[in-house]
């Protein structure tokens, strides 16, 4: 007769409840927290303060609005979900990108993420995303990549993470969140049909099993405007190369004549 009891004790032991984290955004604000898995970071502002977040402490110290995900509605709240797949331990940092309201006012705040509801099957994090290019938007340096989808060592731009993570292909974008948007969303492919997308991974983190690690051999050197979307040539290219092969043919049989 005791074990249904037992059972329902058991299920609620493990079973957590998402909770509110009440975050006063404002100047001189507490600026550590912590929180679960499924748990909703509630930012309460007045005014213009925007919510945004980095991927590093070192982002977060030194207050880098450059690379932080927008994470403000148009009217207080801002309400940020912890994914389930967030790791124990993980810092998740958040800054004013507005002015010097994080250098100045102090409005910034890091959250350690421990307990909750998942957490096992590896986590791609997307704020970590860079992408670097020899010439414009990042001119060797790296920079933001907003939809995670930089071109892996292709068509010029390198795919690569903020230091911390370790980069692996991925095949999905992000949103203006730092959101995964469905899987049909997918990068662009390199012509063999693998994604160049870019899964950061927090060093010494689990890694989703849809992730790969980047080939070794070299990209080539395709131009992206002859290679259609799923990687096979494009119509233009093949019929410039069967009329030089014609013309080559009749100039042949020109100089047998």
């Amino acid at each position: 007769m005791m074990i249904f009891p037992l059972t329902l004790f058991a299920v609620l032991a493990t079973t957590s409840l998402a909770a509110d984290v009440e975050i006063d955004w404002t100047a001189d604000m507490v600026q550590t927290a912590t929180a679960q898995r499924g748990d909703t970071l509630k930012f309460t502002w007045a005014g213009t303060k925007p919510v945004g977040w980095v991927a590093t402490k070192a982002e977060f110290d030194s207050c880098v609005v450059t690379d932080a995900y927008d994470q403000t509605g148009m009217t207080s709240p801002s309400l940020v979900t912890v994914s389930p797949d967030t790791p124990d331990g993980t810092v998740l940092y958040f800054i004013n990108t507005r002015s010097n309201h994080c250098t100045d006012k102090g409005m910034k705040i890091a959250i350690t993420v421990n307990g909750g509801d998942g957490g096992t099957s590896g986590q791609c994090v997307a704020i970590a995303c860079r992408t670097t290019s020899s010439g414009p938007p990042s001119n060797g340096v790296p920079v933001r990549d907003f939809e995670c989808c930089s071109y892996a060592d292709l068509y010029g731009y390198k795919a690569s993470c903020a230091d911390g993570y370790t980069y692996y292909n991925w095949d999905r974008k992000s949103d203006s969140k730092g959101g995964w948007q469905e899987s049909s969303a997918t990068c662009r492919t390199d012509g063999a049909g693998s994604p160049d997308g870019s899964c950061c991974v927090a060093e010494g983190g689990a890694v989703p099993s849809v992730a790969t690690e980047p080939s070794d051999e070299e990209p080539d050197d395709t131009d992206p405007d002859d290679t259609d979307l799923d990687g096979g040539g494009s119509a233009v290219g093949l019929n410039l190369g069967a009329f030089a092969l014609a013309l080559t043919s009749v100039f042949m049989f020109a100089v047998v004549q």
